[in-house]
């Protein structure tokens, strides 16, 4: 495997090195020291840069629409629910409980979503259910923490890097 393949690969395992690369952001040189990888770090850096050059150009999003809905709940889906909001194998988020939902409508890149679970670990927020599409977002939380996620939220799509 050639050393702009090693590189290529590390990088793809490392999503924080990966997006700052594809957006711009990467001091290459700095990055090359902290990979693990046998080879120069001159060529690693320019192993870099050249990846680079080959990643999709940023774009920018429109930010998502995020609001909460408070008293849903969690339901075992053996009970029916004639409109669920979220159900995903045996667990169906219903109207009903007292839980907040945090919903999500816009644009919500693979990106985004990792980087909102993220900030909710970080935050040490404790998720009961959540679901996401390309356009749709929904995030169960406690009640407690239902004002703190949404913030939080809304910062990871004002503070999201351009894709």
């Amino acid at each position: 495997m050639s050393l702009a393949e090693r590189t290529r690969d590390a990088v793809q395992q490392t999503p924080f090195l990966h997006e700052a690369l594809r957006t711009g952001v990467l001091n290459y040189r700095a990055a090359a020291r902290t990979l693990d990888i046998d080879g120069d770090e001159d060529a690693i850096a320019t192993a870099l840069r050249r990846y680079a050059d080959t990643l999709s150009e940023p774009i920018q999003q429109s930010t998502p629409v995020v609001r909460v809905k408070r008293g849903v709940g969690i339901a075992d889906s053996s009970k029916p629910s004639s409109s669920p909001l979220l159900q995903i194998g045996e667990t169906t988020v219903i109207d009903q409980g007292d839980q907040t939902a945090v919903l999500i409508s816009g644009s919500c890149s693979t990106m985004d979503q990792a980087r909102v679970l993220t900030r909710l670990g970080i935050a040490d927020i404790e998720t009961y259910a959540c679901g996401f599409s390309s356009e749709t977002g929904i995030i169960v939380v406690s009640n407690a923490d239902g004002m703190r996620a949404l913030r939080l939220i809304e910062q990871s799509f004002q503070n999201r890097p351009t894709v």
